[in-house]
């Protein structure tokens, strides 16, 4: 059975729903695959995810910051078993499309995308600050805080995705000496804060103009 078959068979399963159309969604950068499931007068968002341990921290992120207040989609079942689980459709529209089609109609980054960054932002904050409070960090996936290898993992993920792919001409033993200085000094700072990681414009979806938020489960302290 394909992915598409299991999160249909699995939401009719958990909903007790017979007649519902399923859509694979486009995939973007992670191997998560998402579907709209059409039941009704509602849609719902069925994830297939072979991690298991992303899901975990999904899930246990996602009730958590529910419980602070902070705008992120429902949960609204979780088959651990078969590793899929459904939450509230959020829409099409995030922040980077939303600009993209504001650039497009002339308007650019004008007083309304001003204040849509601010509540971003805002809420940003909300999530480093009140969103650590209380957070369960054994679900924290693969590291339980942005350490030192951490740094240096996206540190040479830049070296390798980016600069040897597009053959960007640069002194590899100074650059490493870089990444060292660098790591050195995140390290001295505080780590009482909720890192996200993948804070970026694809993943603030717009609601009525107001910012939701996905793809936390990479974050840590």
């Amino acid at each position: 059975m394909n992915e598409i078959d299991i999160v249909s068979e699995g939401y009719r399963r958990l909903f007790g729903k017979k007649d519902i159309d399923t859509k694979a969604l486009p995939q973007s950068g992670s191997d998560r695959k998402y579907f709209r499931i059409f039941d009704g007068n509602r849609t719902v968002i069925g994830a297939y995810n072979a991690n298991p341990e992303e899901n975990e921290a999904f899930i246990g992120f996602t009730k958590h910051f529910i419980s602070k207040g902070l705008p992120v989609p429902e949960i609204y079942g979780y088959s651990q078993e078969e590793n899929i689980y459904y939450l509230r459709d959020l829409g099409d529209l995030n922040l980077f499309t939303w600009l993209q089609q504001k650039n497009i109609s002339g308007a650019g980054f004008d007083n309304e995308a001003e204040d849509i960054y601010k509540k971003v932002l805002d809420k940003l904050i909300s999530f480093q600050t009140n969103g650590m409070k209380g957070l369960n960090l054994d679900l924290c996936y693969p590291h339980r805080s942005f350490d030192r290898q951490s740094m240096m993992w996206d540190m040479n993920y830049f070296k390798y995705m980016f600069l040897k792919l597009l053959a960007v001409p640069f002194n590899e033993r100074r650059l490493e000496h870089d990444f060292e200085k660098l790591a050195d000094f995140l390290l001295e700072t505080g780590q009482d804060y909720f890192l996200y990681r993948d804070f970026q414009s694809a993943n603030v979806m717009l609601i009525s103009g107001q910012p939701w938020f996905i793809d936390y489960q990479g974050g840590r302290k």
